[in-house]
């Protein structure tokens, strides 16, 4: 159906070096995957199914017949081989650190490493920064600080990036905004300053935010012109005098326009905004009567 299209679009449009990131909850994620995702980039450009658990233990809706669900799940799929790709790191937890780094001095707290291979040179250095260690055994160790970890590499389980809650700064009151973190973790992740990230689904307009902060240039789409003004609004608060310009487009369409239109036009038009022959209500948002334009 729709999806089906748009993600054919999507493919069509992305550089051979780039990647899309499709997510879904379990409703429709096994269809979406297979007879979708799969069909139209191909099995062998799968990447990850990213587990994002947007919920603590505990905190999920209780179901009386079944375990509750906190999770979604985020599709990366690339458009060739040959894709953009940088490693995420997050924070060692804080079990890790105190089962780690138990020791600590006046640098802040450190592990020990052996000394495998080593110079003269590098244990006159060791030395001199304090940072060699003897064991009982004559072994040499030298001291690594938490401070010059990077962290650990991240896994295809997200569990440290909590959902928008209701008095989160960056709430703007749209039903599925996603907080900023996901989005600034995979636009990192998949692009680098410069390059242009596309969101045919911007909604609470997260994703472009995040986009224009980390200085990507963006395309936000959206059938809902209420999601337009809230992302345009949201630009707004963030813009400085080094962000770049944007455009906002609008397009409306009128009884008159509708009605008018030929028939195949019409219907197609139909299909792109509703996914099929409208209801009674969506045909009185659009101000039809209820027979065919």
């Amino acid at each position: 159906g729709w999806l089906k299209e748009r993600v054919e679009e999507m493919r069509r449009v992305l550089k051979p070096a780039g990647s899309i990131f499709l997510h879904c909850d379990w409703h429709a994620n096994a269809y979406i995957r297979a007879d979708i995702l799969d069909k139209i980039f191909g099995m062998n450009n799968f990447r990850n199914e990213i587990i994002w658990k947007r919920a603590t233990s505990g905190s999920s809706k209780s179901v009386a017949n079944r375990l509750g669900t906190d999770h979604d799940m985020i599709y990366f799929y690339s458009k060739s081989e040959d894709y953009n790709f940088i490693p995420v790191w997050t924070e060692y937890p804080a079990k890790e650190v105190d089962k780690r780094f138990k020791k600590s001095d006046e640098h802040g707290k450190y592990k020990d490493a052996e000394l495998a291979t080593y110079s003269q040179d590098t244990l006159e250095k060791l030395k001199r920064e304090n940072r060699l260690i003897v064991n009982s055994s004559g072994k040499y160790r030298y001291k690594i600080y938490l401070d010059e970890i990077k962290g650990v590499l991240a896994d295809d389980i997200w569990n440290d990036i909590p959902p928008v809650n209701s008095q989160a700064k960056e709430r703007v009151g749209y039903p599925t905004q996603k907080p900023e973190a996901l989005l600034e973790r995979i636009i990192k992740m998949a692009s680098n300053e410069g390059d242009t990230v596309l969101d045919p689904f911007m909604g609470g307009g997260t994703a472009i935010a995040v986009a224009d902060k980390l200085n990507r240039r963006w395309l936000g789409i959206d059938q809902s012109a209420m999601a337009v003004k809230v992302t345009e609004l949201r630009l707004q608060k963030q813009q400085d005098l080094f962000s770049a310009p944007y455009a906002v487009q609008l397009h409306k369409y009128d009884y008159d326009t509708l009605r008018y239109k030929d028939a195949f036009a019409f219907e197609a038009w139909i299909v792109r905004q509703f996914g099929g022959t409208p209801n009674a209500k969506q045909r009185g948002d659009m101000g039809l009567d209820g027979k065919a334009a």
